[in-house]
């Protein structure tokens, strides 16, 4: 990757911004801090890949739900996108600070206001078929010990029920955890969706492995319990579902790993279990 010291004049004309600041730079898009022509702020994200592979259906979304509970977008073009521009902390610095049970709460009310009005798919969001594609091919690296490759057939054969079974399929952000909605003056809005269509239930699956930097949190039973039964109750799902989706993306996540060629933890998925079998 290389730094641009600000971005191309083009792009800023394009845009109708300028006074660009640089705020940071990631694997995928360097950031800055811009001006509107109302004078509002926004976010400017240049992407290293002009076609943006990777946030491309997330940005198909935020257009779909046009700033109801997440952050607007207000353009994408020529490799870059321009967005509303967050301030405030995130959920997840509020449960790293004592405030979880807050946390959760506004977690779930943040995804019951962003499914409010169903909203229509776009043609590029990729299905949760598609979505799981490394869980539920037939291929396991040789090198896997025989337990890990037990508990990623029996993962497999709970994404293909899962997925075969789905209902109320819908666009979900597909990433909504507790550091992707922050607290902003308008509300706390979601930010960085994956932009992809399947069940409702899935929405709060990745929930559950969050926050990043309280495992005391996320890996205690009863914690587990609680989240699924005020979650399950204010999502009007039936938590031994939002659990099952929850061990499903984590057996993904343990995909993805073994695509790195890493040997994922399967506590997590481990307990996930535990608590849904113990729940009936």
């Amino acid at each position: 990757m290389t730094f641009s010291p600000e971005p191309a004049a083009s792009v800023l004309e394009a845009f109708s911004v300028d006074q660009p600041v640089f705020i940071t730079q990631t694997t995928l898009a360097t950031i800055w801090k811009v001006t509107r022509k109302n004078q509002e702020r926004a976010a400017l994200k240049i992407y290293h890949d002009p076609t943006i592979p990777d946030e491309r259906a997330g940005f198909d979304l935020l257009d779909v739900w046009h700033g109801q509970g997440a952050a607007q977008l207000f353009g994408v073009r020529n490799g870059a996108a321009l967005l509303e521009w967050l301030d405030g902390p995130t959920l997840g610095d509020l449960a790293r600070n004592g405030q979880l049970e807050q946390a959760d709460a506004r977690l779930v009310a943040a995804a019951v206001r962003l499914h409010e009005t169903p909203a229509q798919a776009k043609q590029d969001m990729p299905d949760l078929d598609r979505w799981c594609r490394a869980l539920r091919r037939n291929e396991l690296p040789s090198a896997l010990p025989e337990h890990a490759r037990h508990i990623m057939q029996r993962a497999r054969k709970l994404a293909d029920a899962l997925i075969t079974e789905q209902t109320d399929v819908r666009p979900l952000h597909g990433d909504l955890h507790h550091d992707n909605i922050i607290c902003s003056p308008r509300g706390d809005l979601a930010f960085d969706p994956k932009g992809i269509v399947g069940d409702r239930a899935y929405e709060l699956a990745t929930g559950f492995l969050n926050p990043v930097g309280a495992p005391e949190t996320v890996r205690n039973p009863a914690r587990v319990l609680r989240r699924s039964a005020m979650w399950g109750q204010a999502f009007d799902v039936a938590p031994e579902r939002l659990l099952d989706w929850a061990a499903m993306h984590v057996a993904l996540s343990a995909a993805w790993q073994l695509d790195d060629g890493r040997i994922p933890d399967f506590d997590m998925l481990h307990l996930l279990w535990a608590v849904r079998d113990g729940s009936e």
